[in-house]
C-alpha cells in the first residue's frame, strides 16, 4: 500500500528498516471494503514555523508530537474530508491516552495540495470542531502552521 501512495506523492520510498524500527504510525480509512485514505505519522519533537502556500517561508523553530510523513487520499475519495478525518483519528491515537492539538502536529516537505490541507486542517472549520481551533492558535502564534525535515 505504501508504495502506491509514495507513487501518486512522487515521494521517496522510506527504508522498511526505519518503518519498522517503531515511531511511525500508520492510519487506514477504509470504505466500501478497501483503502481509500492513509495517513502515515512519526514521533517528532520540533518542526519550523511555515508561512504560506507554494512558496513556503520557514520560520522559528517550534515543539511538535507528530510528524505527518504522509497523507493520501484515492481520487475517487477526494474532496470528501478523509484526509481530515484521518489527521483528526491520528491526533486521538498517536500518543496513547492523549489528545494531541492541531499546533502539535507538523508536515513533511509538503505539496502544494498538501499545503492547502495542512493549513486548512490547522485553521479551517472541521466537521464537529466548531471553527478553528484555540490550542492551534496559542502553540502556532496564530500565524502559521508547522513543517518538519523527515529523518534519513
Amino acid at each position: 500500500m505504501l508504495e502506491v501512495v509514495d507513487s501518486e506523492l512522487s515521494a521517496a520510498a522510506i527504508p522498511e528498516k526505519n518503518l519498522w524500527a517503531g515511531g511511525y504510525k500508520a492510519f487506514l480509512y477504509v470504505a466500501q471494503g478497501k483503502v481509500v485514505g492513509l495517513l502515515l505519522a512519526e514521533r517528532i519533537e520540533s518542526a519550523f514555523l511555515a508561512r504560506g502556500i507554494g512558496s513556503v517561508e520557514l520560520g522559528e523553530r517550534r515543539r511538535a508530537v507528530m510528524g505527518v510523513s504522509r497523507v493520501w487520499t484515492a481520487k475517487e475519495w477526494r474532496r470528501m474530508g478523509v484526509a481530515r478525518k484521518l489527521l483528526d483519528e491520528a491526533c486521538e491515537r498517536f500518543v496513547y491516552g492523549m489528545r494531541l492539538g492541531r499546533g502539535e502536529v507538523a508536515f513533511s516537505q509538503p505539496t502544494e495540495s498538501g499545503g492547502w490541507l495542512a493549513r486548512g486542517w490547522v485553521y479551517g472549520k472541521a466537521e464537529g470542531d466548531g471553527g478553528a481551533r484555540e490550542d492551534t492558535a496559542k502553540s502556532s502564534g496564530g500565524d502559521g502552521w508547522l513543517v518538519y525535515v523527515e529523518r534519513e
